[in-house]
């Protein structure tokens, strides 16, 4: 079985309509029998082919991947993937949407993912994150999850899913999907020369080196024969 079925019908990536049509009802079932197969992805190609086909199965009709790094007013950007339609990607390039985007800001500081309607009414207070809301709607963007990333040597990376229509997901699912795509957006940074900052690995030690580097333990015999410390004797006794 494929991602494409698998993930579909599992708790990470399903969102089945109710008879109204207005909001989706999640699946309760938690089996992953595809995460590992896109965990064994070792290429980004591979485990980007593995995802993308799954996300309109979980209600979402756009998925964008993209990593940064460095400090602000010199970061390096990247996107990894990016369906979005051009009608919309066009527009958010020209006002560079990027640098005040609520949802790139939020993920800046918050590890978990996050639904943009649940954070809305908090973003809106600065008028410009209202702004970017007010063309997220107008456009035609009902719901977008979040999923922050964040990696070594300062790197920070968001994965954002946005869909045409509600979606609704609680928290099971929503660590199943921030599995899903954590481990596509690892492979495309890994994959990625000389983009961002990169920590040195530790260096290699001999087994020679090792052993030398182990605890000193005294032998129990030389323990035993080790002379004891007398007390001292108290001046005017």
């Amino acid at each position: 079985m494929g991602l494409t079925s698998g993930l579909l019908h599992s708790g990470c990536l399903i969102g089945t309509w109710s008879a109204s049509g207005s909001e989706p009802v999640q699946s309760t079932d938690q089996t992953l029998p595809d995460l590992t197969r896109l965990c064994r992805a070792a290429m980004p190609d591979a485990a980007v082919g593995l995802f993308l086909p799954a996300v309109p199965g979980g209600g979402f009709d756009n998925a964008a991947a993209r990593g940064w790094a460095g400090v602000l007013g010199a970061q390096v950007h990247r996107f990894y993937l990016n369906t979005r339609p051009e009608p919309w990607g066009r527009p958010c390039a020209e006002a560079n949407l990027f640098a005040r985007d609520p949802v790139v800001a939020l993920a800046r500081r918050r590890a978990r993912p996050f639904l943009l309607t649940e954070e809305a009414d908090r973003m809106r207070e600065d008028p410009a994150a209202a702004e970017v809301i007010d063309m997220t709607h107008a456009f035609g963007w009902a719901e977008v999850m979040a999923v922050p990333i964040y990696g070594p040597a300062g790197y920070q990376g968001l994965v954002a899913l946005a869909a045409l229509c509600p979606v609704t997901r609680d928290a099971p699912a929503r660590a199943l999907i921030a599995a899903c795509v954590r481990e596509v957006q690892d492979r495309c940074h890994h994959d990625a020369p000389g983009f961002g900052a990169r920590v040195s690995p530790d260096p290699g030690l001999m087994p020679r080196q090792v052993q030398g580097a182990a605890p000193c333990r005294p032998r129990p015999d030389r323990q035993r024969d080790r002379p004891q410390a007398r007390p001292l004797a108290r001046h005017g006794a």
